[in-house]
């Protein structure tokens, strides 16, 4: 079961990520909301084209304006929880230490794959 945490985190993420790349075709769809929040989204993809940030130090202050803004509009937007996940600082940090692990857990298989055949050979 603790072999299976990193990939159930790691499918939550998928999960969340497969919904937030479906907003664009989603949001095209539904001009209410494009009326009540256009102006936040023309800010934030303005600023996101902006040569002139700087990209790292940006990312931040992005994820936090992103968030306040899926928050203000939850009641409007579809799988709002899956979204909710990606400005979450404790889930991203879980992701890192999963996708880490699971780096882990490849080399892990890769090595036994390799060592048990010579170890039976060796025999």
């Amino acid at each position: 079961a603790i072999l299976a945490v990193p990939a159930v985190i790691l499918r939550l993420f998928h999960g969340a990520l497969v919904e937030v790349l479906a907003m664009p075709a989603w949001l095209r769809t539904s001009p209410e909301l494009v009326r009540t929040h256009g102006a936040e989204l023309a800010q934030l993809a303005v600023q996101a084209v902006d040569p002139t940030r700087d990209r790292l130090w940006s990312v931040p202050r992005e994820i936090f304006r992103t968030g306040r803004l899926v928050m203000r509009a939850s009641g409007d937007l579809p799988e709002y929880g899956r979204m909710v996940r990606l400005v979450s600082i404790p889930f991203l940090i879980a992701v890192l230490v999963s996708f880490l692990a699971g780096l882990v857990l490849i080399a892990t298989a890769s090595l036994l794959v390799i060592a048990v055949p010579l170890a039976v050979a060796l025999q």
